[in-house]
């Protein structure tokens, strides 16, 4: 699965969790330390995501290595999550300003992480069917 379309991924896999389409809306804020901003909260579009990272659709641009504490609801589950993430790349997609953000978390729960594989594994298995 890419996450652009029309472009063919020619290199070696690296992810380490499979990717599913995530079409849901998520809360995010500047978590490096930049005063101006540590308060600002942004919504952003998920597009996909996996137990190591989800790729956003932002009208903001954050440069790789920016970390953003991103808050999600997963449908499975009864209560929001709430990870770390660092900007691994982020491309501007429209000339009007919207970026992809490939996000990498580095700061999860593991029992998160759990739910969301169990989720990620239910959304396969439902497809297959």
């Amino acid at each position: 699965m890419n996450d652009i379309p029309n472009k063919e991924f020619k290199g070696q896999e690296k992810r380490k969790y499979t990717r599913i389409p995530f079409n849901y809306v998520v809360t995010c804020r500047d978590f490096s330390g930049n005063v101006e901003s540590v308060s600002h909260f942004a919504f952003m579009h998920s597009k996909n995501i996996s137990a190591g990272g989800l790729l956003l659709e932002s009208k903001y641009y954050y440069p790789p290595s920016s970390l953003l504490e991103i808050k999600l609801s997963v449908p499975s589950m009864l209560h929001s999550i709430k990870v770390v993430g660092e900007v691994i790349r982020s491309e501007e997609i429209k000339e009007n300003h919207v970026y992809t953000l490939g996000i990498s978390f580095v700061r999860i729960d593991n029992k998160d992480r759990n739910a969301l594989i169990a989720f990620i594994e239910d959304h396969i298995s439902a497809e297959e069917k």
